[in-house]
């Protein structure tokens, strides 16, 4: 139902909103489809439910949630606040109003204010206090050989949990490997995504690996693996380019999810915890191979942060339960 003092009917939902906000700076058409692709479509899921949740409250209280004041936008964090939400939640709640808001309130000093009190009474932990072994994962891979023995669902899940644990790579760009952006080279192989991920920006490097072939525990060679995968998966794959198929007729490429659940099933069956989701295959090679005394800019590298980043210090490098080198090289030995 609409309210009578602003004329705000149903949430539109996200996109909607967010091209409404442009059209409100008297922006061009052509121009609003421009500004509107640099906004990812994950980026607009996960600000969906923040800026209906903004829509509703500014709906009940009247007013306009295009032009709102500093104290509407802090009683609205308060009151998610109060609900019991996190110190993330709320940021990604600013962020979303901030998106849409033509009151410039980023600089705000109130609102900077209100945020380090939630700081101090609702820390933003990190969600793990520890992270797990690779070794334990990487010993029963080992026991999955010789290759020529698996079926294409185990032969599937050993690759994916090696390429994941031997790159950092996110689970999207995972998905993302194309056929003609693995070069096999001599002493191994080179993987590049081109494809726009979710920290693409100019200027930022996109995810690049090489994994070199393994002089020792072959078993467990990357590269091999690949070589090995291509091999089996040439006469069914079709004109997928994908470099992951599904496992299952169709033999066609999968989604991020289906990644994380072919992660997630290899963690459960090596007896990683439940708390640990497939993310956490980042934070588990970066911890091993900072453990292991790789410098931390080749770790940066390899998990495409930027070297003042501040993300596996804050984030990432956890303690494991229980001269120049390569990653894959470091998380594997």
């Amino acid at each position: 139902e609409t309210n009578a003092s602003t004329g705000l009917g149903p949430y539109p939902g996200g996109r909607s909103v967010i091209r409404q906000s442009f059209k409100k700076k008297n922006l061009e058409e052509t121009t609003i489809d421009i500004m509107t692709s640099s906004i990812t479509e994950s980026t607009t899921k996960q600000y969906n439910t923040s800026l209906q949740y903004w829509w509703n409250f500014c709906k009940d209280k009247g007013q306009d949630p295009y032009y709102a004041e500093e104290d509407i936008v802090i009683n609205c964090l308060t009151k998610k606040f109060n609900e019991g939400a996190a110190y993330g939640t709320l940021n990604t709640l600013r962020s979303a109003i901030s998106l849409i808001n033509q009151r410039d309130n980023s600089n705000s000093l109130l609102i900077n204010r209100f945020f380090k009190g939630v700081y101090k009474l609702r820390p933003n932990a990190p969600k793990y206090c520890s992270t797990w072994n690779v070794d334990d994962v990487l010993d029963m891979l080992e026991t999955w050989s010789p290759l020529e023995s698996l079926d294409l669902q185990n032969l599937t899940l050993k690759l994916v949990m090696l390429l994941a644990l031997g790159s950092a790579f996110r689970v999207q760009s995972l998905a993302l490997i194309k056929l003609n952006n693995i070069k096999k080279l001599s002493s191994g192989i080179e993987i590049r995504i081109l494809d726009l991920i979710k920290t693409s920006k100019p200027g930022a490097a996109q995810p690049y690996a090489f994994f070199p072939f393994f002089a020792e525990k072959t078993s467990l060679c990357i590269a091999r693996t690949l070589i090995y995968y291509l091999q089996a998966t040439k006469d069914i794959r079709g004109d997928t380019q994908e470099l992951l198929i599904s496992f299952k007729r169709p033999y066609k490429k999968i989604c991020s999810q289906s990644i994380s659940r072919w992660l997630k099933t290899v963690m459960r069956k090596a007896g990683i915890a439940e708390e640990f989701t497939a993310h956490s295959t980042r934070h588990a090679s970066t911890s091993k191979a900072v453990n292991q005394g790789l410098d931390i800019s080749t770790i940066k590298s390899a998990a495409t942060w930027s070297e003042k980043s501040k993300v596996f210090s804050k984030f990432h490098n956890r303690p494991i339960k229980g001269n120049e080198r390569n990653f894959a090289e470091t998380v594997f030995s």
